[in-house]
């Protein structure tokens, strides 16, 4: 349940995956809106919340989510943002040693 954001229903599934975060109707796989993780300014669990910034933290759109996962949701996305940073960092040095 998402409780920011008035644009977007109130109860919504959130998605997150190796591309991003996605907003879904609940009971629905299609996204009303995704947001890749390059978007994302910041986000942070607590007990029974995970609030995400997209865009600039001045500027940006927030989202407040009231979720039991709040945590376990941060790390997973946490971990992709670390898998797609690796992968960057790896095509970096490469076309570095081939040029």
């Amino acid at each position: 349940m998402q409780s920011y954001t008035k644009t977007l229903p109130k109860t919504l599934w959130l998605a997150v995956d190796e591309k991003g975060f996605h907003l879904l109707k609940r009971r629905s796989k299609d996204p009303l809106i995704s947001f890749p993780y390059k978007s994302i300014g910041s986000y942070s669990p607590s007990l029974r919340n995970l609030m995400i910034v997209t865009g600039s933290l001045t500027r940006g759109t927030k989202f407040m989510f009231n979720t039991t996962q709040a945590s376990q949701i941060a790390h997973l996305m946490r971990d992709y943002t670390s898998v797609i940073l690796s992968k960057r960092k790896q095509e970096t040095q490469q076309s570095k040693s081939q040029g």
